[in-house]
Parts: C-alpha cells; structure tokens; sequence
C-alpha cells in the first residue's frame, strides 16, 4: 500500500497509509492526513489516482505546493519524486495501488466544504448526494442483482421536488428533511421487494 512520507530538514517526521483516494492533505481536521503550520492551507493537496498512476494535486492552496521547485497545479507522481510544502518535503513509498475510491472526488470535496460551511447544497448536489445513497444501498440489498435497473415509486420523486423547492427558497431544513424522507420511502419500497 502507498504511503505518505513527510520530512523536515532530511528527517523523516511522519508517515501515512494511503489507504482510499483522493486523499487529502492539510491543516483541516477534515483531512485524511493532518498537519498545523502556518504554510500549510486548511486543503494544501490531494493525491489521486487515475489509470495506474498517481498525480498530485494542489488544492488551490494559499503558499503553493512545488514540485521540482515550480509551482503546480496538478502532475504525475513517479517512484522516488518529491514536492514541498513550506520546509516540509513529501513523497511516495511503496507505490502500489489503493483501494478503489469509497466515494467520488466531488462527493468528498462536497462534503469537506459542507462541514467547513463554505458552501450550500445546491439542488444537484442534493440529487447527487440521494443517487449516491441511493446506490449505495442497492448495492447491499443481495435480492436484487447489481446489472437490473430498479424503478423509483412516484413518491420517492414527489418527495424530492419539495426537497428541491425548498432548497431553492432557503429552506436548508425543511428541504434536508424531506431529502431523508424520500429516501426512507424508498428503502421501504426496496424491502417490500425483497
């Protein structure tokens, strides 16, 4: 398994498993690997991985992350490279492929803005954040195979409108709940057809 390895002045100060992607660096709790120093953002940088290779990624963070002592936005990652942030120097060891990702890039840096509040559901992201549930809950229900498509009751749909209705008007609560209702109306429809 990968592993991220941190150094000051040559010595190696830390060292993390890489164990889903994107994974996340900075100084934000929310992080997969966290890091208090004043060059470091709250996000500095996530490390994906992408057709058997990882890349790095700077997360529009404010000191710049540097790589061959330029100034990056996104680049591919080999055996033995390293980067900076601040005097930190980071690289990779033992570069074999994590798992699979647990959720998509945009469902976890969506909910890393949600819990730092730099941002509102949109009526999308709410779609998105119910299909992924939705998904996620057919995929254990073992009656039904993963290849049959499953249609959705008109309620489920209904539900989700108001949800979207009231998203738009401001509504965050009242349009959260009815999220949650339209999706317990759906794990019960799912369970009647067990």
């Amino acid at each position: 398994m990968a592993q991220l390895v941190v150094s000051l002045k040559g010595k190696e100060i830390a060292r993390q498993p890489i164990q889903q992607v994107p994974f996340f660096f900075g100084s934000g709790e929310h992080n997969d690997f966290r890091l208090e120093n004043p060059a470091i953002s709250n996000t500095h940088f996530r490390i994906e991985y992408k057709d058997y290779r990882f890349f790095l990624v700077d997360t529009q963070s404010t000191n710049g992350t540097f790589f061959q002592q330029e100034k990056i936005q996104k680049t591919s990652l080999e055996k033995e490279d390293t980067w900076m942030v601040g005097k930190f120097s980071f690289k990779l060891d033992d570069m074999q492929v994590p798992p699979q990702e647990s959720v998509s890039l945009e469902q976890k840096e969506m909910a890393i803005q949600h819990s730092l509040g730099t941002s509102k559901l949109t009526s999308n992201e709410l779609k998105q954040v119910m299909r992924a549930a939705l998904m996620s809950q057919q995929d254990d229900a073992p009656s039904i195979p993963p290849q049959k498509e499953v249609a959705l009751s008109p309620t489920y749909f209904s539900e989700l409108e108001k949800a979207q209705e009231q998203l738009q008007s401001g509504g965050t609560l009242i349009a959260l709940l009815l999220a949650i209702f339209a999706f317990l109306l759906v794990g019960i429809w799912l369970g009647k057809m067990m």
